[in-house]
């Protein structure tokens, strides 16, 4: 079969014929898709509403539409197989970022912010499917796809619609407490290694916890996720912290203010919270916190303040 259609996980490729880790090819992949995300970035930071909500909708219509067609290419070529399927961590961020889309909730944002912009991050800065040739329908389809994801979380955070929260983190921990054990079972049955849980990719972060914990590596994997949530998680913490000191009171905010997805987070993250008599507190107005809608604004004294 030809290269450029060949599924690596099907069929091994032969030796050599890999682009590498970190080779001058990995990284001027990796150069030209941080051009692609910084063009998406920028068009939806300064895009309205309305292009927003067409860039949110055009990504997860890409992720979804290059994963149903992998495995349309997989049937027709006879190369799909049961470790195929989409179990893996970056499967669910496809998931994730259409849900997201089309249904933003706390539970989609914190899950992308603290598993799904992490996971592929590093599957570009150190990706399995290295042993692969540069020119494979599959790697591109790989890089592409965890592209958008990147690219998706950070349009969402620099545009203050996703505001991590560790009040929230517990929210993903469900959902690994949840997706985990049945996990371990399907790669147990099938021979498979979704999200990385019986051995680590080759020259990836994963690498040296297998090495230091043995037979331990899931508990080297837990420990190296709250290190990543602690490191991920504190500058937004004093953030927070810094931005509370600076609260005014919203003393009426409007129904269609609360609904706009644009303070969705702000109110999930403790940004605006409730005070006595339904007043509500706002960060102190800038260029990137403008005045809720409908919204009267005035400063309190700190001992004011909930």
């Amino acid at each position: 079969m030809n290269l450029f259609f060949q599924y690596g996980v099907y069929k091994a490729f032969p030796p050599g014929v890999g682009f590498g880790m970190f080779s001058p090819t990995h990284l001027g992949v990796l150069v030209l898709l941080a051009g692609v995300i910084f063009v998406l970035v920028r068009a939806y930071r300064r895009g309205d509403d309305t292009r927003q909500r067409r860039i949110r909708n055009a990504i997860a219509g890409c992720v979804i539409g290059l994963e149903v067609g992998k495995d349309i290419l997989l049937l027709f070529t006879h190369q799909w197989v049961w470790t195929s399927l989409p179990l893996n961590m970056c499967s669910w961020a496809m998931l994730f970022v259409a849900w997201d889309a089309w249904g933003s909730n706390k539970l989609t944002r914190e899950w992308l912010y603290a598993l799904g912009l992490p996971g592929a991050f590093f599957a570009l800065l150190t990706p399995d499917w290295v042993t692969c040739p540069i020119l494979n329908i599959f790697v591109w389809q790989s890089f592409s796809i965890h592209m958008f994801i990147v690219a998706y979380v950070v349009a969402r955070l620099v545009t203050h619609q996703i505001v991590p929260d560790f009040h929230n983190l517990w929210l993903p921990a469900l959902y690994l407490v949840v997706v985990v054990p049945p996990t371990i079972w399907v790669n147990h049955l099938i021979g498979a290694n979704f999200f990385f849980l019986s051995t680590p990719a080759p020259g990836s972060p994963l690498a040296p916890i297998s090495a230091i914990f043995g037979s331990w590596y899931l508990f080297g994997l837990f420990l190296m996720l709250l290190v990543f949530w602690l490191v991920m998680y504190l500058p937004w913490w004093l953030v927070g912290r810094r931005r509370r000191a600076r609260a005014v009171q919203v003393v009426s905010l409007s129904a269609e203010a609360a609904r706009d997805e644009r303070y969705q987070a702000m109110i999930d993250s403790g940004f605006i919270k409730p005070a006595t008599g339904g007043p509500r507190h706002w960060p102190a107005p800038d260029e990137r916190w403008p005045s809720p809608p409908g919204g009267s604004v005035s400063l309190i004294d700190r001992e004011d303040r909930v």
